[in-house]
């Protein structure tokens, strides 16, 4: 059994057989379907259940293998690929600014962090969240995180909210400047 534990979407590889096309693994009492089937080799993903130890089994059409082995479905750890925006001037940045979130493994709960405060977080499935930005207004690179409701949390992602000015367009004057006071 490789490996021997993971998180759902996990690629596990059982070696030994016989096996065939009526062979089924189970975890625990959950029927898994296998990917693919040799003769010495089953491969099948991890399914989406609670984070625990269960018993891997394999059954076919009219017995079920002596050898049965723990595995250990860990918890998704949530993965944040894109930021949009990513980069926001404070001089349009509004109260209640919304951020979306793009990923992996964002569960029902989860929450977004930015600097390691909780702001309004709605997910709106597993691989995107909508969040409301309230009281940033200072410029600067802030620390985004999602945490799952398990406290699984994932790398941190960077937003800008920067105060470069916006230049739309130059004039010459009937003066120069020379300096400031």
């Amino acid at each position: 059994l490789a490996p021997s534990r993971g998180a759902p979407g996990t690629l596990v590889t059982v070696s030994g057989g016989p096996f065939s096309a009526a062979t089924q693994p189970f975890l625990g009492s959950h029927f898994v379907a296998p990917l693919r089937i040799l003769e010495n080799r089953l491969e099948f993903t991890v399914p989406y259940l609670p984070a625990g130890q269960y018993l891997l089994s394999i059954q076919d059409e009219t017995s079920v293998a002596e050898q049965a082995f723990q595995f250990e479905v860990m918890a998704p750890v949530p993965r944040i690929t894109e930021l949009s925006p990513s980069n926001i001037d404070v001089c349009y940045l509004e109260d209640g600014q919304r951020v979306e979130v793009s990923g992996h493994n964002f569960l029902p709960g989860a929450v977004l962090l930015v600097n390691d405060m909780v702001v309004p977080t709605n997910v709106v499935e597993p691989t995107r969240i909508e969040a409301r930005l309230q009281g940033f207004r200072q410029p600067g690179v802030y620390g985004v995180l999602v945490r799952n409701p398990d406290d699984a949390t994932s790398l941190p992602h960077s937003l800008w909210i920067n105060s470069i000015p916006d230049i739309s367009s130059i004039e010459q004057g009937d003066e120069f400047l020379d300096y400031y006071e």
